[in-house]
C-alpha cells in the first residue's frame, strides 16, 4: 500500500488528506500551525458526520478514514511516503524552503505541489529538481483522479 504525506493542514491540504486517506491510503500530515494540527481530525470528523447521519456513509467507514491519518510535529516524521505533497502558503520561497527539507528526508518520493498562485514549471529544492503543478491531475471536486491513481500505482497503491 502506498503511503501519502501531505504538508499543510488548511481547507485544501486537509481535503487532500481526506481523499487518500478515503480511497484506502496510509497517510501522514503536517502543519506549521499547531491549532492546525491540533484540530485536523475533529475537523474531518465534523466534516464527514453528516454523511453518517445521513446515511451516505456508515460509522466503520468514517472510523476507517479517520484511522487511517497520522498527524505529525514535521514532515520529517512522515513513515517512508512514496509521495509528498505541499499544500502550504503561496509563497516561492517558503515553498523551496520545504521541497529542499522534503528532498533530504525522502530522496525516493514523488514530491508534489497543489500551488495555484505560482504558473508555469516550478524549481523547488537544492538540485531544482522540476515539479510541476499536480493539484488538477492528484484531486479534483473530492475525487482522486485516474492519472494520481495511475502514478500511485507505480509505487505499490492499494
Amino acid at each position: 500500500m502506498a503511503v501519502i504525506g501531505v504538508v499543510g493542514l488548511g481547507a485544501m491540504g486537509l481535503g487532500i488528506v481526506q481523499v487518500y486517506a478515503q480511497a484506502g491510503f496510509t497517510v501522514y500530515a503536517t502543519d506549521t500551525q499547531e491549532g492546525a494540527r491540533n484540530n485536523a481530525l475533529k475537523r474531518l470528523n465534523d466534516a464527514l458526520q453528516p454523511r453518517v447521519d445521513s446515511g451516505k456513509m456508515t460509522a466503520e467507514a468514517m472510523q476507517a478514514i479517520v484511522s487511517a491519518i497520522t498527524v505529525t510535529t514535521q514532515p520529517e516524521d512522515f513513515v517512508a511516503p512514496d509521495m509528498v505533497i505541499e499544500a502550504i502558503i503561496e509563497d516561492l520561497a517558503i515553498k523551496q524552503a520545504l521541497f529542499a527539507r522534503l528532498e533530504r528526508a525522502f530522496p525516493e518520493a514523488i514530491l508534489a505541489t497543489n500551488t495555484k498562485g505560482v504558473t508555469g514549471d516550478i524549481r523547488f529544492g537544492t538540485d531544482q529538481s522540476l515539479i510541476t503543478q499536480l493539484s488538477k491531475a492528484i484531486y479534483r471536486n473530492g475525487v482522486l483522479t485516474p492519472l494520481a491513481a495511475q502514478v500511485l500505482a507505480t509505487s505499490g497503491s492499494p
